[in-house]
């Protein structure tokens, strides 16, 4: 099944005030532990949507294409669309996953494209308990909805009005889910284990 793994690094960090992708978690940058990460995923194909010429270079060395988002600043659904947009023709689903979530493993997204092989046409949302979270796959069957978006809005959106649409996969380490939006966010990254 051919997936693109999309990452969303072309955000502002408003909350963060500044670049939040460049703090470190455990020694290590944020956006370059996601990097690695998707470039250990075997036999898919990945792109980082930002406007960061070192997070476009630290990508392509690993692999991963870089897009840029001269409409960035008009919310996530930009990034969203420019990474469908520059997905290939014959993708079958685009994997969102975002580039202030350290902790997310090959292991999770392997599992995640596993099991929208065995269901296709399913968004696939990962949650551990009650707790959901990125990434995100959605089949190409929604191509247009992504597209359609607006705003500040990402996928969330559209897989809260397909319910009937959705297989969750769980997580076994609820870490996984953790994303940074705020100061606050860091150091409970900081205070949580690998």
């Amino acid at each position: 099944m051919a997936i693109t793994a999309i990452i969303l690094a072309a955000g502002f960090g408003r909350r963060m005030n500044g670049d939040k992708l460049h703090r470190l978690v455990h020694g290590k940058e944020m956006i370059d532990r996601v990097l690695e990460t998707v470039a250990s995923v075997p036999s898919i194909d990945a792109l980082v949507v930002t406007n960061d010429e070192l997070i476009k270079k630290r990508a392509e060395s690993l692999g991963i294409r870089a897009v840029g988002n001269d409409n960035a600043k008009d919310g996530q659904s930009t990034s969203v669309i420019k990474g469908v947009l520059a997905s290939d023709a014959d993708s079958q689903g685009y994997l969102f996953i975002m580039g202030d979530q350290p902790f997310i493993s090959n292991t999770t997204i392997i599992r995640i494209i596993d099991e929208a092989l065995f269901h296709p046409g399913c968004i696939i949302v990962p949650r551990s308990g009650e707790r959901t979270g990125s990434p995100v796959l959605f089949p190409s069957d929604f191509r247009e909805e992504l597209l359609s978006l607006s705003g500040d809005t990402g996928g969330r959106s559209i897989y809260r009005k397909h319910p009937e649409s959705i297989r969750f996969v769980e997580v076994a380490r609820e870490t996984e889910l953790l994303d940074a939006d705020t100061p606050e966010d860091i150091e409970i990254l900081e205070r949580t284990g690998e």
